[in-house]
């Protein structure tokens, strides 16, 4: 895991990137205290141990964390990102009776694009996840209380 500073460098010089973007969110993680910094701290473990040899992965604000992983273009980006999900939501779970984890992550497998705009297709993806669940949970409350 590095600092943001080599993150922004790497978006400057904005060379043609082929490879998987992955942007993880930690949903509802906006005030300070002692009990959310050690989340903190156990939330960069996990997403540090989701990193391999090549990739690169950085906290980009308090809450958000970003991994590059060049090289991994169709089905083998799909695996990867199936790959991290998994351990997303395995960590949701585990975490579930000690403190509430919820995460947001959206990812994206360019070929030949600058890195910046990757990045940016993968911020529109996880919005985009975003705004289908809130849309599917609204449509599922709807229903409960038509049968209600």
């Amino acid at each position: 895991m590095f600092n943001q500073w080599p993150l922004d460098v790497l978006a400057v010089i904005n060379q043609p990137f082929t490879g998987l973007v992955v942007l993880i969110d930690l949903v509802g993680t906006h005030h300070r205290s002692s009990h959310e910094e050690s989340l903190l701290q156990l939330v960069t473990a996990c997403v540090a141990g989701l990193l391999e040899e090549n990739d690169f992965g950085c906290r980009t604000t308090e809450n958000e964390f970003i991994m590059i992983c060049p090289g991994q273009q169709g089905a083998q980006a799909q695996r990867r990102l199936s790959q991290i999900s998994e351990h997303l939501w395995e960590f949701q779970q585990r975490s579930h009776g000690t403190c509430s984890v919820l995460f947001s992550w959206g990812g994206v497998g360019e070929q030949e694009k600058p890195l910046s705009d990757s990045i940016a297709a993968a911020v529109h993806r996880m919005n985009q996840i975003n705004r289908n669940r809130k849309m599917n949970s609204t449509e599922t409350v709807k229903r409960h209380r038509k049968v209600v």
